[in-house]
């Protein structure tokens, strides 16, 4: 057991040097580098473009969601323990309520009425912005999460697989093209087809994991569409009570 774990301490180590030296010598122009093909490097591409999208929209949506820093960060530490959010009111739910509990202060006024009113229609405003934000939450923000934190893990983690098969391969390439020795050749050939078999195997498993990435820009922009219907729904309520509060407000009785 202690030689078995000797030598495959002794096979990672002299792996990672190879690696190492392979791609010192990549950077500095000295050593040859296997040149991914168009497709994979146009995946590769969208991917990376893909991951930005996702991380600055949700960002973004969430920081017009909400534009409480602290409420923000509150909310990104209860995700990661995995803890119910308390539900909380919308400014426009406390402040509809601040002018009811104001109209009560003064009875049998028209600054009662008047509140009370101006009152009902923010919290029914309120209502409306709080499902504006989980509709919002369950649609777009699902679809950048689920990339963000399922598809694009994937996508590195390959890649970083398939990386260092490359290196492995085009180290085993580095070697036989300098090796003049008959008998070491052919050992450098087998290994050189054995590395460029995992390469082929890797490139492919990285290919059809990258093409999900194709797949999400498609989903995002029904995510955009279904956010702007959303946001007309709420935007159509809004203009609804302020329309019927406005009437009752201009009544000759005030």
């Amino acid at each position: 057991m202690a030689l078995d774990g000797l030598r495959k301490f002794v096979d990672t180590t002299s792996t990672a040097f190879n690696r190492a030296v392979q791609f010192t010598g990549e950077a500095a122009g000295s050593y040859a580098k296997t040149v991914y093909d168009n497709e994979l490097q146009m995946l590769m591409d969208a991917a990376d473009k893909t991951h930005r999208t996702c991380e600055k929209l949700q960002n973004g949506i969430t920081s017009w969601l909400n534009t409480n820093p602290i409420d923000r960060v509150q909310e990104k530490v209860l995700e990661k323990m995995d803890a119910k959010k308390t539900q909380k009111l919308t400014t426009s739910e406390l402040f509809g309520q601040l002018q009811q509990s104001l109209a009560q202060d003064l009875p049998g006024t028209n600054l009662s009425i008047a509140l009370s009113q101006y009152g009902i229609a923010e919290v029914e405003i309120g209502q409306a912005e709080r499902q504006l934000a989980t509709d919002i939450q369950k649609n777009i923000l699902t679809i950048t999460k689920d990339y963000l934190t399922g598809i694009w893990p994937d996508i590195q983690r390959n890649r970083r697989s398939m990386e260092a098969a490359r290196l492995d391969y085009d180290a085993v390439c580095q070697k036989r093209s300098r090796c003049t020795d008959l008998t070491k050749q052919r050992a450098l050939d087998a290994e050189k087809e054995n590395k460029k078999a995992k390469l082929d195997e890797q490139i492919e498993f990285t290919r059809a994991v990258l093409k999900q990435a194709t797949g999400v820009q498609d989903k995002l922009t029904s995510g955009l569409k279904e956010m702007a219907a959303t946001q007309m729904r709420f935007y159509t309520i809004c203009l609804d009570q302020m329309k019927m509060l406005t009437e009752k407000l201009e009544n000759p009785k005030f």
